[in-house]
């Protein structure tokens, strides 16, 4: 069997803020088209995993490959334009309408004007939003709907990879339903490769092909998530994912 494409690698890597160690040693690897699912308990290094991932924070120690490439060296603010990435606050720019956030990054890489026409059109069929919405501002926006636009922005970048920190943590239970359901159908027609950060076992479960779970900098297991349901490494997954002695 062909081995799969490593579209994300993390080589002993280890970040501190001060005196406290916020990863240690980290070896990942995560595949073309992974779902990677990201939970442990609080402050164990979640969000900083990914926000080395994407750039926003350099290593101490250790090496991050995206595609087989180091990112040591390479120009960061390129490097974060073309990864999608979405928080929980979304982030989007108040001042420009629908239209103008999501076709942010093609703008600035100087797409032509038809291309990032339908690049936005794309990007909104995939994320289930109504053309309508494009000339909205985003206080005029649902929770929900914000989402979907901070998504669809993401998406709009052209990437491969898709970094998500909690994104779904500020909405009401209903609709984080439907944009759990929305984001495993947009992975499966778009083919992406996501990392997905959530204090939610049941989200974490329901979502994920992998599952890595975490605990003070370090990871305790990561696995297919069959793999990790049925044969938790120790007491602290069984009992962080709910699982029975």
């Amino acid at each position: 069997m062909q081995e799969q494409q490593k579209m994300i690698r993390l080589i002993d890597v280890s970040k501190n803020y001060g005196s406290v160690k916020a990863l240690v040693d980290i070896n990942l690897d995560v595949c073309n088209h992974d779902f990677v699912t990201i939970v442990g308990s609080s402050g164990c290094g979640k969000t900083t995993l990914l926000k080395l991932i994407n750039g926003l924070l350099l290593p101490d120690k250790g090496e991050i490959l995206l595609n087989g490439e180091n990112i040591k060296g390479k120009d960061l603010v390129s490097l974060r334009r073309n990864i999608g990435y979405v928080i929980q606050d979304i982030g989007l720019f108040p001042h420009m309408n629908v239209k103008k956030n999501i076709a942010y990054v093609p703008y600035i890489k100087g797409y032509p004007k038809t291309e990032i026409e339908k690049i936005v059109l794309d990007a909104i069929d995939v994320v289930k939003l109504d053309k309508d919405l494009l000339n909205r501002f985003p206080v005029e926006l649902s929770g929900g709907q914000k989402q979907r636009v901070g998504i669809a922005r993401a998406i709009a970048a052209q990437t491969k990879i898709l970094l998500m920190d909690e994104p779904f943590g500020a909405v009401d239970e209903i609709t984080r339903r439907k944009l759990q359901d929305e984001i495993l159908d947009m992975y499966h027609q778009i083919g992406l490769t996501i990392m997905f950060v959530t204090h939610d076992v049941q989200e974490a479960i329901k979502l994920g092909t992998k599952i890595v779970v975490m605990d003070q900098g370090k990871i305790i297991q990561y696995d297919r998530k069959e793999n990790v349901i049925e044969r938790p490494q120790n007491t602290f997954v069984k009992q962080l994912l709910g699982l029975s002695s």
